[in-house]
């Protein structure tokens, strides 16, 4: 009959046994040096779960590939990840099977990339999910996987000053590129307590290129504040963007400084990357 202590040590021998090895990709291949480091930081396989049961799911994840890169920065600061523009055109093992092409049991029945890619404080690094509908087959040593991502990048910044914005609805100012409207100012709905003032802005441009806001209080000192919330819209080719924040002190007017970016633009990095699946000994 076999003890506790053996089953541990069985345990912990099949959770060594199945370690998967993951060998970082130092740099783009195939391309020139472009200020851009591409490695690969992590690999999830999930399997099959438990019929429909959604509970009963291996990593509480959906079934397929998910293989994490990590983007490092030389070139500029990495200020958005474009997932619409970014594309995945390469993702097989190397017993050939197509990783891209659905296997009929993932939610996501096409390669995609995670909703909520990572970006650094310092916006050099970006950490962001490769998602494949498929699983390498049984057997197989090695999977590739190639595309292009797409950054919004810049390294200048810019910044423009309204000097006594009086907060309050349908105050209008500019700001660089932006000619802003307040539509709303005064109690937020939430979190009043903390920050009893809220003050949104419209704008017909999205807000892609606008780095921060600060406000000053009359003495010319800094309020404290935080964003509570932004949505964009598109009709007949027209966008209307809105950007609230919540301020700490109530106040009824403020010098606003914006700071944008100055040579903000969209970066497309090619990506090819070998994954190694092994066995330790």
């Amino acid at each position: 009959m076999k003890t506790m202590s053996s089953y541990i040590v069985g345990l912990m021998t099949a959770a060594v046994i199945m370690t998967v090895a993951v060998a970082p990709f130092p740099a783009v291949a195939g391309t020139p040096d472009t200020g851009y480091r591409i490695e690969v930081r992590g690999l999830r396989i999930v399997g099959d779960g438990y019929g429909d049961d959604m509970s009963m799911r291996p990593f509480n994840w959906t079934y397929g590939t998910t293989i994490v890169l990590l983007v490092n920065s030389e070139a500029g600061s990495l200020i958005d990840f474009d997932d619409d523009e970014s594309t995945i055109t390469l993702g097989r093992d190397n017993q050939e099977t197509d990783l891209l092409k659905s296997s009929g049991k993932s939610m996501n029945g096409k390669p995609d990339f995670g909703a909520f890619p990572s970006i650094s404080e310092d916006r050099k690094a970006c950490l962001i999910e490769v998602k494949l509908p498929r699983n390498p087959a049984p057997g197989a040593s090695t999977l590739e996987c190639a595309g292009a991502l797409v950054f919004a990048s810049a390294t200048e910044k810019e910044s423009f000053t309204v000097q006594d914005a009086v907060l309050k609805e349908g105050t209008e100012m500019t700001a660089g590129q932006y000619s802003l409207t307040i539509t709303e100012a005064g109690t937020p709905r939430y979190g009043g307590d903390e920050y009893p003032l809220a003050v949104t802005f419209r704008s017909g441009k999205k807000f892609d290129t606008l780095e921060g806001v600060v406000f000053l209080d009359e003495q010319g000192e800094e309020i404290e504040s935080t964003t509570g919330g932004s949505s964009e819209t598109r009709f007949l080719g027209t966008v209307t963007a809105t950007r609230t924040y919540k301020l700490a002190k109530k106040v009824e007017k403020a010098t606003i400084v914006f700071t944008c970016w100055k040579d903000w633009k969209k970066v497309p990095v090619p990506f090819s990357v070998t994954v190694t699946l092994g066995l330790s000994e």
